[in-house]
């Protein structure tokens, strides 16, 4: 079971699968998708992911460590809060970010990223750099942050923005989501 970067919607995804892309998701912010996911993919090649959770926190940061794959303490506490916290891991499929929000190393935009790309009918946005650097050029007249904001309040109101273009789009989040990484990374 390995993620591929350039294809993250799959609203199929089993248990297994959703614990993977959830620990993918807590160790991806701030790095390059590219360079962070191989070493990420390495880790469960000899272990499942719900094993892992059921780790040690020693064992799960030397996998860590043994990988490269930095923030040890706020992942390896993160995935611990992952495993005492969300029971059963079954009930990620309908997971609400509130829910996510209670576990230390997740925060509004690792959230929203999980839902948004694993629940169909989500109604969040996934407020990333790129996000915010395009709802900037569609809003010029707003203050839009170039950083993802912190406060809920605010990544809320970005959020109806993204929201409302995606509605008049006929979009899903996910869907604008997607169209703006890939236009994004072409330019790169």
């Amino acid at each position: 079971m390995k993620i591929d970067y350039n294809n993250i919607t799959n609203f199929q995804r089993n248990v297994n699968e959703l614990v993977i892309f959830l620990l993918w998701c807590t160790v991806t912010p701030g790095k390059r998708s590219d360079v962070i996911t191989p070493k990420f993919n390495n880790i469960f090649v000899k272990h499942s992911p719900i094993n892992v959770l059921r780790m040690e926190k020693s064992s799960i940061k030397k996998l860590l460590e043994k990988e490269g794959i930095g923030q040890y303490e706020r992942i390896t506490n993160c995935w611990k809060q992952i495993h005492q916290k969300i029971k059963p891991l079954g009930s990620l499929d309908n997971i609400t970010r509130d829910e996510l929000l209670e576990i230390d190393g997740i925060g509004n935009k690792t959230a929203s990223f999980f839902i948004a790309h694993t629940q169909k009918w989500c109604e969040l946005a996934v407020l990333d750099v790129h996000v915010l650097r395009w709802l900037q050029s569609k809003y010029p007249k707003y203050d839009v942050p170039e950083q993802t904001p912190t406060n809920l309040e605010e990544y809320e109101r970005l959020e109806q923005m993204f929201l409302g273009i995606a509605c008049k789009r006929h979009l899903a989040p996910s869907e604008l989501d997607n169209k703006i990484w890939k236009e994004n990374s072409l330019s790169l």
